[in-house]
């Protein structure tokens, strides 16, 4: 028996208690933010820039299925998504809360690339 639970994995950290050591150490946010920002294979994201008038604008976060309100000349991420029904749609992954982001749904023509540096 003690064989069997000694082979049992240590419990993953949960992501507040993840969120609660990124706060205090930023090393560990900006590793993780770092990590956001790359595809499956480890490629970066496109950045991509909002365009609009104003400061803000109220994006569809396909993520939390719900409007949330978006940075436009903050740096944003293109996801390599497609939406099979509509072929304007494209998804960008933001920032948008510290540590967690989310994936917004917008228009083909809805964005700026910036490439990369």
């Amino acid at each position: 028996m003690e064989a069997v639970v000694s082979k049992v994995k240590k419990k993953p950290e949960t992501s507040s208690a993840l969120l609660a050591k990124a706060y205090r150490d930023p090393i560990v946010m900006a590793n993780r933010l770092f990590h956001l920002q790359k595809d499956k294979e480890g490629n970066l994201l496109e950045p991509v820039i909002l365009k609009g008038k104003g400061s803000h604008g109220t994006f569809w976060a396909h993520s939390d299925k719900r409007f949330v309100k978006v940075a436009r000349k903050s740096c944003h991420y293109l996801v390599p998504w497609r939406d099979p029904e509509d072929e304007k749609a494209r998804f960008i992954y933001t920032h948008h809360i510290a540590h967690a982001g989310v994936i917004i749904r917008v228009e083909k023509d809805d964005y700026y690339h910036i490439g990369f540096n």
